[in-house]
């Protein structure tokens, strides 16, 4: 009778587990409906982050990043807010409750609607990094495309959030 043991795959010197998320299969790229403007030339055992990246030009993250930074300054400054809202109320209530409630404080509904929209503008304006982008050092990234609209503009988006309130609450005080 021969031996039928399955020999758990991470055990096996024959093969070596991959990361499912990150290679794609000839099954599972027939089985998508359709396939983005950076999927071209999907095939098994093609890497998508790093074809993506390729396939998605310069100017194409530039526009993406202009598109996003809109609804991620406005999402940063409702997160900030709405944080800021939560922490007062919560601070209200915590000698009536006798404890404070941080994750209340902190996770509440309306930094997730922020969150979310800013998260639906990433979806909507994707910027993909190239591999040198994705596995070099800070360097390399200095001349990537990638790093300037997703790193250094990202920075900028976070500037401009806590800028802009910042500028009216002055004119506030001045008045």
């Amino acid at each position: 009778m021969p031996d039928n043991k399955i020999i758990p795959l991470q055990t096996s010197r024959k093969y070596t587990p991959i990361n499912s998320e990150q290679l794609v299969t000839p099954e599972y790229a027939q089985g998508l409906e359709s396939l983005g403007n950076y999927d071209r030339g999907l095939r098994g055992g093609v890497d998508q982050r790093y074809l993506r990246g390729a396939n998605q030009s310069g100017i194409q993250q530039i526009g993406n990043a202009v598109a996003r930074s809109i609804p991620s300054v406005i999402a940063k400054m409702g997160e900030g807010f709405a944080g800021t809202v939560s922490l007062i109320s919560e601070a209200a209530k915590a000698p009536f409750t006798g404890k404070m409630d941080w994750d209340a404080a902190f996770d509440s509904p309306f930094m997730k609607a922020f969150s979310d929209l800013e998260q639906a503008a990433e979806n909507q304006f994707p910027i993909y990094g190239s591999q040198k982008y994705l596995e070099g050092n800070l360097a390399q990234k200095l001349w990537t495309t990638s790093f300037w609209t997703q790193d250094v503009a990202d920075g900028l988006e976070f500037l401009a959030s806590a800028y802009l309130p910042g500028t009216q609450l002055s004119k506030v005080g001045k008045a």
